[in-house]
């Protein structure tokens, strides 16, 4: 069930991925994951002046950003991520374990929840994360050791 302090959450969630983000874009997608002792959030969006794919933790080094400052809101969109989790848990059955967030410039998201029990996953974080931006991105690995995790990935689909 939605609550109001969930609209309230995301618009959080927005707010603060747009303030990290110093270009003109058209969409963000972001991650979040949450288990009972840990939580993990990172993100891209597509650069209207770099036509292409930016990863949110390199936009420090590509545009000269403070980096003290992305830290910081990194760590608050993360408290942020995990305040998601908790209101979700207080008022739902089944918990999800880790989300997609997409927006658009245009204000409007769409967020699909994942309930796969992350822990019993074959895979380590940094491979769902290759897994991930195979599967939401559509970035095809070039590296033969991530073409290796997606072809695993495949097979056991």
């Amino acid at each position: 069930m939605e609550t109001k302090i969930m609209g309230e959450i995301y618009r959080k969630i927005s707010n603060i991925v747009i303030e990290m983000i110093p270009d003109k874009w058209n969409e963000i997608y972001l991650y979040g994951e949450v288990l009972e002792d840990s939580s993990e959030v990172y993100f891209y969006f597509n650069s209207l002046t770099r036509n292409n794919i930016i990863y949110g933790h390199d936009i420090p080094e590509i545009y000269s950003f403070d980096e003290n400052m992305y830290e910081n809101l990194l760590m608050e969109l993360n408290d942020v991520v995990e305040e998601l989790y908790k209101e979700y848990k207080e008022n739902n059955e089944n918990v999800w374990t880790n989300f997609t967030f997409r927006l658009n410039n245009n204000g409007k998201f769409n967020i699909k929840f994942n309930y796969d029990d992350i822990l019993k996953s074959p895979f380590s974080s940094g491979e769902r994360q290759i897994i991930w931006e195979y599967e939401v991105l559509q970035i095809v690995p070039t590296n033969e050791k991530h073409k290796k995790i997606i072809d695993r990935y495949l097979d056991n689909k």
